[in-house]
């Protein structure tokens, strides 16, 4: 049994900039959630991180990325669990350890399995994470080339994930209550990426022929940013058809009393740009560039940027080795 589902690749997309400002004197009314969706920038750099692919793909970047680093052959550190009874995969590193790389890691991350799809399949995989943490730093040897990629990474992540309903015919469900929190210094650079992030958010997720169907709503935090009540309704991505924003569908951002709602039309103007239109509480704000699968960071330093999309079966490529 592995502790790895699958899950799409990250891919980088080319940022486009619109500085086009928006008029914030739209009156308000009382919300509790924080991110002042009346600014265009705020939008843009929320709607990667807020629509139903979005998060189902950072949930998977909290169990996956740690399988990049994980020393099998030294299963001391941290220590590995399986129970085939029970049918569940353990990591846990306790308080903390260093395993034979350096790598430092802490916490535990817990996957059961349950259901039978009648052939042998599970129909749930429910996972729980316990203040996991690695910190993991990799030095260029090879400056031949004039650069230094070295870097450090450091991730944290604390919640469940649970995926059900995963047998043939049925449309998959899924909740998020968790937190992520992701770090990569480039220590020949000086850059850092950033993704400060947690959900509470439940949705459904169809994989067919003719692409990756999703829904789902809830509250998201991202950074510093603040917190929206996402929406995400009919959304469609299929690559091969336009692989820069979602074919249809809406993503609505509900903050600091204001909505904010994206239309997605990627199937009649697949646009390179991302240009989307969108309106702020119903009114037509025109077009916004950045609002698709791909986001554009409006200048703001510090959040990873990535295409997040999501057809599933694809597995995710490791980075070393």
């Amino acid at each position: 049994m592995t502790m790895l589902l699958t899950l799409s690749l990250l891919v980088g997309c080319p940022a486009t900039e619109d500085t086009t400002t928006t008029d914030t004197s739209s009156s308000t009314t009382t919300s509790p959630y924080t991110a002042d969706v009346r600014k265009k920038e705020v939008v843009q750099e929320l709607a990667p991180f807020t629509t139903a692919a979005g998060l189902v793909t950072l949930g998977y970047m909290a169990l996956i990325l740690p399988d990049f680093y994980l020393d099998y052959d030294d299963p001391s550190c941290p220590s590995f669990e399986v129970d085939d009874e029970e049918m569940s995969s353990t990591i846990d590193a306790g308080e903390g350890c260093t395993d034979s790389h350096g790598t430092e890691w802490s916490g535990s991350m817990k996957g059961i399995a349950s259901g039978d799809d009648g052939e042998g399949q599970p129909t749930k995989w429910a996972y729980t994470l316990d203040a996991f943490h690695y910190r993991y730093q990799n030095v260029d040897d090879d400056l031949s080339d004039g650069e230094d990629d070295s870097f450090v990474e450091e991730v944290t992540s604390d919640g469940t994930f649970v995926m059900e309903d995963l047998a043939d015919g049925s449309v998959p469900t899924f909740e998020l209550a968790m937190s992520l929190g992701y770090i990569t210094e480039w220590t020949g650079t000086g850059e850092i990426d950033e993704i400060d992030w947690a959900a509470d958010y439940a949705g459904t997720i169809d994989d067919a022929d003719d692409g990756t169907w999703l829904e789902g709503e809830g509250e998201v935090t991202v950074g510093d940013i603040g917190s929206v009540y996402a929406t995400s309704v009919d959304t469609h991505f299929h690559e091969s058809v336009c692989e820069y924003e979602y074919l249809r569908g809406t993503l609505s951002l509900e903050g600091s009393g204001a909505i904010a709602e994206l239309t997605y039309d990627g199937e009649t103007d697949c646009d390179r740009n991302a240009s989307v239109n969108w309106t702020l509480n119903g009114v037509d704000r025109g077009a916004m560039k950045g609002g698709g699968v791909c986001g554009v960071a409006s200048g703001r330093p510090g959040l990873l940027l990535a295409c997040l999309a999501l057809p599933l079966g694809l597995v995710l490529r490791r980075r070393r080795g």
